[in-house]
Order: C-alpha cells, then sequence, then structure tokens
C-alpha cells in the first residue's frame, strides 16, 4: 500500500541465489526465495508501475568476510575463489549504477557474472566444474575423502571406464573455462 507508481523496490539477494556453495545450504535456501520474491514481485508491481531491482553481488571483502575465512570450509573457500573477491567501493558502485537504471538484476563484477551466466546456461557444466573444484579442495585437506563425490554425480554402479571418460571431458570444459579466466577483467 505505501509503494506507488513510479517507486522502486530494491531487494538485496547473493551470488548464492544463482550458484549454491558447500556448507551453505540454509544461506543459498534464503537466497534462492529472495531472487524468486524478486522475480514474482517484478511481475505483480511491474503491472502499477513500480520496478524491482534484485542485487546479486558475490563475495565482497569486508571484515564480516575476513572473519569468516578463518573457519571456511576448504571446498567452499575453493568454490568462493572461483567466482572472485570484490572490493566495497567497486562493488557498490556497480550495484547502485544497476540501481539508478532500475536494471531488474545487479551482478557487479566480471567473473561473478559470468559464473552467474554459466549457471544459469550450462548447469551440468557448472554442477560438474563445481564437483571438480570441491574435489581439489577435499584432497588439499582431507586427501582420504578424495573421490567420493562421485556417486554424487554419475549415480552408483556405473564402470569405472565410463567414469574416466566423463572426467577427461570435464577436465577439458574446465581447462576451457580457466583459459576464459585469464581474459582481462572488464571491471
Amino acid at each position: 500500500p505505501h509503494l506507488r507508481a513510479g517507486s522502486h523496490l530494491v531487494l538485496v539477494a547473493s551470488l548464492a541465489s544463482i550458484i549454491s556453495n558447500h556448507s551453505y545450504a540454509a544461506y543459498c535456501a534464503s537466497k534462492f526465495g529472495t531472487l524468486g520474491l524478486a522475480q514474482v514481485l517484478r511481475l505483480e508491481l511491474g503491472l502499477q508501475g513500480i520496478d524491482v531491482t534484485v542485487c546479486n553481488p558475490g563475495e565482497i571483502d569486508t571484515p564480516f568476510v575476513t572473519e569468516e575465512n578463518k573457519t571456511l570450509h576448504p571446498v567452499a573457500r575453493e568454490l568462493k575463489d572461483f567466482a572472485g573477491t570484490l572490493q566495497v567501493g567497486p562493488a557498490c558502485r556497480a550495484m547502485m549504477a544497476d540501481i539508478a537504471a532500475r536494471r531488474f538484476e545487479s551482478i557487479p563484477g566480471f567473473k561473478p557474472r559470468l559464473t552467474a551466466w554459466l549457471g544459469r546456461a550450462f548447469p551440468g557444466l557448472m554442477r560438474r566444474l563445481a564437483a571438480d573444484i570441491g574435489e581439489r579442495g577435499i584432497q588439499e585437506s582431507t586427501p582420504e575423502m578424495a573421490g567420493n563425490r562421485m556417486h554424487l554425480i554419475f549415480g552408483p554402479g556405473k564402470k569405472e571406464k565410463e567414469r574416466e571418460k566423463r572426467r577427461r571431458r570435464r577436465r577439458e570444459k574446465e581447462d576451457i573455462l580457466l583459459q576464459i579466466w585469464k581474459f582481462p577483467k572488464r571491471e
């Protein structure tokens, strides 16, 4: 009742509303919900002339993140590194520019935008890439756990030969994505 035509509602979610992360089940679920709410409100309020923007930043370097990193699971750290960490100033300026332009979605930073695009355009590839990144994190922290995630991707009972073939294909795709990451940042 307080919003009138010409108003603008801004919700803050996270890149976690698009891409999930290890050890963040509750956080990701709440952010997925925020994005869903923004999508519905965009449809409903748009008919009344009210704009909606949802901000989905990746990790932003704040004192909270610095403190969180002291106890962060190694797999979560590996996955967060994939999308990169932004500084507060550039992230806020980018989100404010998107809000001023009344864009529906704001994802500041090249790597977070690319990560979101990959997750939306190629969800299967992104799940496999995340599994490989997670596998590296596990190997570095607890080598005895390495390899345990294979049944989650391929299902039980698959032959090892087929698994190895898929692993090679995933690694080839990951190599292509890593080559993409070597392009200069456009921030």
